[in-house]
């Protein structure tokens, strides 16, 4: 995840309601709450690269974008993956 600003700043804007970029949202950590955005990749990991990507909002859950990522990924015999790709 990135975060889109430093955390002093998005409490104080989170009080008055005046964000500046709208494709970032609030999502729930391990840690508490963070405002950011969310990178998404397929990788060809024997060559290195990059053969899908995605950014979205904190508060899309992976498993929504999985199923993208997996199709990008048809022509390989294996694809390795975090286990929310299980549901």
């Amino acid at each position: 995840m990135t975060k889109t600003c430093k955390g002093h700043t998005t409490q104080r804007r989170r009080r008055t309601g005046k964000y500046k970029d709208p494709q970032s949202s609030w999502t729930k950590i391990t840690k508490g709450w963070e405002y950011g955005r969310k990178e998404h990749m397929s990788l060809d990991a024997q060559n290195l690269l990059i053969q899908d990507w995605m950014v979205t909002t904190a508060a899309v859950h992976d498993s929504t974008v999985a199923k993208a990522q997996i199709d990008s990924g048809q022509g390989y015999k294996y694809f390795l993956a975090d286990s929310v790709c299980d549901s």
